[in-house]
């Protein structure tokens, strides 16, 4: 069973290494489309994230599925406690935690340009709304300008 498990954990990871490529590739295209504020392309974009997620998670269940079968807990159990040439299996599993390691790099510098670009839209709005968003604003002199911030001056 050992050496058909280890080759039905090869084929699991070649599709989840796969899939988290394509998804290196949409969180790419998100990041473009955070940059140039494409809101539309980034509409498009989430739908597709979300059924390659789903995708990703009905392949780790099937991996996580096999391995209890097998009695092992992870990967790298099963390949230190089971006899046999795992090399393959394992190069497998170098490639998959590469690309799972690159799309989480992504994702956070997504959702770091995600904030930004929120803040900025609360900024904007809130100068529409009249709030200048600047807490102190200084005159030509360097005096603070208590008209200009909407604060009152105090006078002792």
């Amino acid at each position: 069973m050992s050496k058909e498990a280890a080759s039905q954990l090869e084929e699991l990871l070649g599709r989840e290494t796969a899939e988290l490529e394509a998804l290196t590739g949409l969180l790419e295209q998100e990041r473009d489309a955070l940059a140039r504020s494409d809101v539309d392309s980034l509409l498009g974009i989430v739908d597709k994230k979300s059924r390659s997620t789903a995708v990703l998670e009905q392949i780790e269940s099937q991996r996580l599925a096999l391995l209890q079968a097998v009695n092992q807990q992870n990967i790298t159990d099963f390949i230190e406690y089971n006899p046999g040439d795992n090399t393959s299996l394992a190069s497998a599993w170098f490639r998959f935690t590469r690309a799972a390691e690159a799309c989480q790099r992504l994702n956070q510098i997504n959702g770091m340009a995600m904030m930004q670009y929120r803040q900025h839209v609360a900024r904007m709005m809130a100068i529409l709304a009249g709030q200048s968003g600047n807490e102190n604003t200084y005159g030509p002199d360097g005096s603070l300008d208590y008209a200009a911030s909407g604060k009152a001056g105090l006078k002792a």
